[in-house]
């Protein structure tokens, strides 16, 4: 089960200090949580109204086999209409307190989200890549960033319907990725989810950086877990890479 974690968070601008001091994250530990081995540890946002234990259902897929670590908003969406977003200085500090608190592998780190949990993930993929290996993506789009850390791993999915976010949103998060990554803007080859789908992975990407695009139809504002794209497919995505 999720357990709740209160958390204070500092070095914020001054702007936000007032508001997103006081926050709160979730985390599911894997059934016979073992302190002395290291776990793939995943950061789950939720859609807008949701809290960090209502994010994607992870565990399904994981298993015994990660941390997952559930990020709650404050009021009901993530704030990431700036590049100095106070979302970026709350991620910092749970990963500390979390890597202080649970057996963290370090070179496993990965985030995911819905919606208002995408926008996020394509903020921390951002700021923070390097320290997070690789992201998934179930709709959202591209927030204001600030410089990139570097090149990442990413699953998008998408609905090409989407009535709350439009997929061009995803597309731009998409390209961002594909140009800090240098892979081929156009060329793809078909990915294999696991399940009939329209995904592809782009060419001539770093192979510790692959980028997968799985537009669908008829999801509308989706989370893309009846599809299975945002649970075992990005559990998968991630296990694979080297």
């Amino acid at each position: 089960m999720y357990v709740q974690y209160n958390i204070n968070v500092t070095g914020l601008p001054q702007k936000y200090a007032n508001t997103y001091t006081a926050r709160n994250y979730y985390v599911y530990l894997p059934t016979d949580y073992d302190a002395t081995r290291p776990y793939t540890t995943v950061f789950l946002g939720p859609g807008c109204g949701g809290n960090g234990s209502q994010v994607l259902p992870m565990q399904n897929a994981s298993g015994k086999s990660a941390i997952l670590v559930g990020l709650s908003p404050v009021g009901q969406c993530f704030e990431t209409s700036d590049a100095d977003s106070p979302e970026i200085n709350f991620f910092d500090a749970v990963l500390s307190t979390v890597e202080s608190s649970f057996c963290v592998d370090q070179a496993h780190v990965f985030i995911a989200g819905f919606s208002s949990g995408s926008w996020l993930t394509n903020l921390i993929g951002c700021a923070r890549a390097g320290i997070v290996r690789g992201q998934g993506n179930a709709t959202g789009g591209l927030p204001p960033v600030p410089t990139c850390a570097g090149p990442i791993a990413a699953m998008l999915a998408h609905d090409e319907g989407d009535p709350a976010n439009n997929i061009s949103g995803g597309e731009a998060a998409r390209d961002r990725i594909l140009k800090i990554n240098g892979c081929s803007l156009t060329a793809t080859t078909p990915y294999d989810a696991g399940r009939p789908s329209m995904c592809v992975q782009y060419q001539d990407c770093p192979v510790a950086f692959p980028v997968v695009w799985c537009p669908t139809t008829g999801q509308g504002h989706s989370d893309q877990v009846s599809t299975g794209l945002s649970v075992p497919g990005f559990w998968n995505f991630w296990e694979a890479m080297p």
